[in-house]
């Protein structure tokens, strides 16, 4: 093999070491051109020198998955854990520098792709793990800005906080660090104080996310905030949001809708789990 420069053997290991995990042989052309690559070094040849690349590569992947998901390996397995995180790496391959993108998907591929006993439980605790991940990494909500800021303190902080009808040509969006969950278990129990899963009997509907001091935290709230703020994990309109809503909601929910909407927005605005898309 020709002698390569920097950039083309930089590129050429990148793409090697991420080769599908294999712990007995590489392919026989990238074992050939590791040969030619890499030196032999105590021992070992380029391409037993690679293979250890390649699994200490895969090993520290499947670690992350790992850590950020601990209620589904509990209730998985290790192995079984593993086959799927090497499944979706591999549908998935990493395109950010940064590692807290490296399971952005994971969710939606194995709502794709689990059909095991269990299903909704698996599902449920996936996004429970996922929602305490987000809340560390995701990004701040777009803040809105309102021209009523007048007056005192109090005044200022009161106003500046966009009243509906200011609101309803703006496309919304939730804070990247929130999740709205609905939880038939208790998975906080069972992830942080290793107890055994267990029903919820009261609180369900929860949000996830990290304040201004950055806590994270878990809070509940109703039923129908919940399904509210859910509609924004897309950035959509007001009247778009209820267009959707209108049909799925019961009298009494339009009741409390109707009752709480105003003060809800400003809520959220205030704590800026809502921003501009």
């Amino acid at each position: 093999m020709k002698k390569k420069n920097l950039k083309t053997l930089q590129e050429w290991f990148g793409s090697a070491i991420a080769l599908p995990l294999n712990l007995d042989h590489l392919p026989a052309k990238i074992n050939k051109e590791a040969n030619s690559f890499l030196r032999e070094k105590n021992g070992l040849k380029g391409e037993q020198r690679l293979r250890i690349y390649n699994q200490q590569y895969w090993f520290r992947l499947i670690t992350i998955m790992q850590v950020e998901y601990p209620c589904a390996v509990k209730l998985l397995g290790y192995e079984n854990f593993n086959r799927y995180a090497m499944d979706y790496l591999q549908a998935y391959p990493s395109q950010s520098v940064f590692l807290e993108a490296l399971d952005q998907n994971f969710y939606a591929f194995m709502e794709s792709n689990f059909r095991g006993k269990g299903r909704k439980k698996i599902l449920q605790a996936l996004a429970f793990d996922r929602a305490l991940s987000k809340a560390v990494d995701g990004e701040n909500a777009k803040g809105f800005q309102s021209g009523k800021s007048k007056g005192d303190g109090k005044k200022k902080a009161k106003d500046s906080a966009p009243i509906l009808s200011e609101l309803i040509s703006q496309k919304i969006i939730l804070a990247g660090h929130l999740t709205p969950l609905h939880l038939d278990w208790d998975w906080d129990a069972f992830r942080s104080k290793n107890l055994p899963i267990a029903k919820n009997t009261e609180i369900q509907d929860v949000i996830i996310y990290r304040d201004e001091n950055y806590h994270i935290l878990i809070q509940p709230l109703s039923k129908i905030a919940r399904r509210i703020l859910e509609l924004f994990k897309e950035p959509k309109t007001l009247s778009q949001a209820f267009k959707i809503l209108e049909k799925e909601l019961s009298v009494k929910d339009q009741a409390l809708l109707e009752k709480n909407l105003s003060e809800w927005f400003q809520l959220w605005v205030q704590k800026k789990w809502i921003g501009f898309a």
